[in-house]
């Protein structure tokens, strides 16, 4: 009895010593972020590699942007466009804001009825960000005085409830290459899930690897904070948001980056491919999704009611849905189009009896990842 007591005292400090050691490792981590992004980085143009890099976006969000004060463009290091389409009086919260730019679009998109919610670990970034609040409240609503549907708040990301954001409470979260810089990646994910409404969506780009890193090149700080060292494995990050309930992730675009760095840096990750990546993801009453795509006889047909796409709505890198045109889909992406905001865009037929595995054409998707998810 007294060895078997000796031993539980023994693993349990363990555990403890443990869960210290992870905890200063994050805590190192954040710091190291905090510093290159709050102190070091002046401008997008101190970056060291294309990893942060700007996307190709819509008209209406390059319009809304010519808008915004260069401090806050200047200080943009996103790698995509993680603003989705039918946006009128949603609630957005976008991970890691920095200095508001996204969240600044999307205020003018979610409109008088809709609100957003811009959170960043950095104070710095918030000032500025806050800075030209009510200057660009009164640009995008010049007949409403004193008003504004932003809000800054300081926090963490693995760490929503307490920094001030509500569960079940978003229509759709937003993030734009930051979930990288974080450590602890799941807990990120398991927060937004919670955090976002039934029918919600996580709409978010980041950056991927084509293989598991070694342990050298994920705990550089440069590596990290140039959004290379924390970049998760394709794989990883499905069995990752699979298992919280994020079934079925659909990849949106996808771009290889191009880095130039240090000889030594570089040796580090000389075999590994990198990809910038753009995912949309739902949360959906349990069972409507599955986790693989299977054939019910479901068509949609897309009603061309969404006023950035009159002619064509693309879901994802294999779904591309023309005006008026009936369209064979799975089962998941018919409850995604029933169940989620964009319910009231589609007409999707009646399921039908199983007729097996979804047989599809391939998308578009580069460098032959377009069979990531199977």
């Amino acid at each position: 009895m007294g060895d078997f007591l000796f031993q539980s005292i023994i693993v349990e400090m363990n555990n403890c010593q443990g869960k210290k050691c992870q905890k200063e490792q994050y805590d190192k981590q954040r710091e190291q972020v905090a510093h290159y992004y709050g102190t070091v980085l002046s401008s997008n143009r101190d970056l060291k590699s294309s990893a942060c890099c700007q996307a190709q976006e819509p008209s209406i969000h390059k319009a809304i942007c010519s808008r915004l004060p260069d401090e806050i463009l200047e200080r943009f290091y996103g790698c995509g466009s993680p603003i989705p389409p039918a946006l009128t009086n949603a609630i957005v919260l976008d991970l890691g804001c920095g200095t508001g730019r996204d969240v600044y679009v999307c205020s003018a998109l979610v409109g008088v009825g809709g609100r957003v919610i811009g959170l960043d670990m950095l104070d710095s970034s918030l000032q500025v960000a806050r800075k030209y609040q009510t200057t660009l409240s009164k640009q995008f609503f010049p007949d409403l005085e004193s008003y504004s549907n932003v809000e800054f708040l300081c926090g963490y990301m693995e760490q929503l409830e307490e920094a001030g954001v509500e569960r079940e409470s978003c229509d759709l979260v937003i993030s734009n290459c930051v979930i990288n810089l974080v450590p602890n990646k799941e807990q990120v994910f398991r927060q937004v899930y919670y955090t976002l409404k039934v029918g919600g969506e996580l709409y978010f780009s980041d950056i991927y690897t084509d293989r598991r890193m070694s342990e050298v090149a994920k705990t550089d700080p440069l590596l990290i904070c140039e959004c290379l060292g924390g970049a998760l494995y394709l794989q990883d990050f499905k069995s990752i948001v699979e298992s919280i309930g994020f079934l079925d992730p659909r990849m949106v675009t996808c771009k290889k980056v191009e880095h130039s760095l240090s000889n030594e840096l570089e040796s580090k990750i000389k075999n590994v491919t990198y990809y910038s990546c753009t995912f949309r993801m739902f949360r959906l009453n349990d069972g409507l999704l599955e986790h693989n795509r299977e054939d019910y006889g479901e068509e949609a047909v897309y009603l061309g009611t969404i006023t950035e796409c009159p002619d064509v709505f693309e879901l994802d890198m294999d779904y591309r849905f023309p005006k008026a045109v009936s369209v064979p889909v799975d089962h998941n992406t018919a409850n995604i189009l029933r169940y989620s905001r964009y319910g009231s865009h589609f007409c999707v037929s009646e399921k039908m009896e199983h007729r097996g595995p979804f047989i599809q054409k391939k998308g578009n998707c580069c460098y032959n990842l377009v069979d990531w998810h199977k």
